[in-house]
């Protein structure tokens, strides 16, 4: 499990926060609020590359965004930060498929009134 909780608020506003001080956490944490806030397409398309890499139908992808740059690897997913210093993290790509795929079905989610 990735060490980031996904939030949604009572408004339907979509969210992650870091649940440790690791750089990991606070990256994704960065991606997820920045890069994939309200972009379905974003992360159809990182679902698409990493499930493709995962089932060994591609060697690497790579895609980047506003804030990061990232690449699936069948083992691990590295994100790396485009605009400031910040140390590249990777993390298990598996675990990183499905949290896209969990913020994507919170980003999907209808609006409650």
């Amino acid at each position: 499990m990735l060490p980031v909780r996904l939030i949604l608020s009572a408004t339907s506003q979509l969210g992650a926060e870091p649940t440790s001080e690791e750089p990991a956490a606070k990256a994704l944490a960065r991606f997820l609020n920045g890069d994939l806030a309200g972009s379905a397409k974003h992360c159809q398309a990182l679902l698409d590359g990493g499930s493709a890499v995962l089932a060994g139908k591609q060697g690497d992808f790579t895609l980047g965004g506003n804030a990061y740059a990232v690449t699936i690897t069948s083992k691990t997913t590295e994100l790396r930060a485009l605009s400031v210093k910040e140390p590249a993290v990777t993390v298990p790509t598996t675990e990183f498929v499905e949290l896209v795929a969990q913020w994507l079905g919170l980003l999907d989610r209808p609006v409650v009134t």
